[in-house]
């Protein structure tokens, strides 16, 4: 598997582009890659642009993305050293 950390990584960025193009003109041409696949998404932040076209990125490729906004859908969660699932608080 090839890591692509730096512009400099790709080989033919003129392919990139033009694929991106056809891609744009047929967004659902991958729509089976992601069959009976799950994207959850988790957010601690509010998001919108970010939430929004992973969501549409996931449809696009057949994939059923989960949501949650933690800071609006769920209680705090607690993540700190040493906290214990007592069952006297909502969750950690």
């Amino acid at each position: 598997m090839k890591h692509y950390t730096s512009i400099n990584d790709i080989d033919n960025i003129d392919s990139w582009i033009e694929e991106a193009k056809a891609l744009k003109l047929m967004p659902l041409k991958h729509i089976d890659l992601g069959k009976n696949k799950t994207l959850g998404l988790l957010f601690f932040n509010s998001s919108l642009r970010t939430r929004l076209s992973t969501q549409k990125a996931a449809l696009n490729l057949g994939m059923n993305p989960i949501v949650m906004n933690v800071s609006g859908d769920a209680w705090g969660l607690e993540f700190e050293d040493g906290t214990v699932m007592n069952g006297n608080t909502a969750e950690h």
